[in-house]
């Protein structure tokens, strides 16, 4: 009888140091998950930040091609007029 007492207190100090040591490994898990949760409330600051940069970028670059077309409409109207002023100075010859 002595025996199996020893046997089982053996046993509940084994299960006791598991215990502690599960109770060690979910603490740990617990600050890591708090430390996921600010990283991850890190990025979606960033992306946000990005996504409005990228709007505006988005914005400029619209404006710039707009910008290009006309500057290309002009280009083509005067290359046109040149060409019409230099067929005239040809038939003044």
């Amino acid at each position: 009888m002595e025996e199996t007492m020893k046997l089982v207190l053996v046993k509940l100090n084994e299960l006791q140091t598991d215990m502690s040591g599960l109770k060690t490994d979910v603490s740990d898990l617990k600050t890591d998950v708090k430390d996921l949760k600010v990283g991850q409330e890190e990025i979606k600051d960033h992306l946000i930040q990005l996504d409005s940069k990228n709007a505006n970028r988005h914005l400029e670059i619209n404006n710039n091609l707009e910008n290009l077309a006309r500057d290309l409409t002009t280009l083509e109207s005067v290359a046109g007029k040149n060409l019409i002023d230099i067929a005239l100075l040809k038939s003044v010859k």
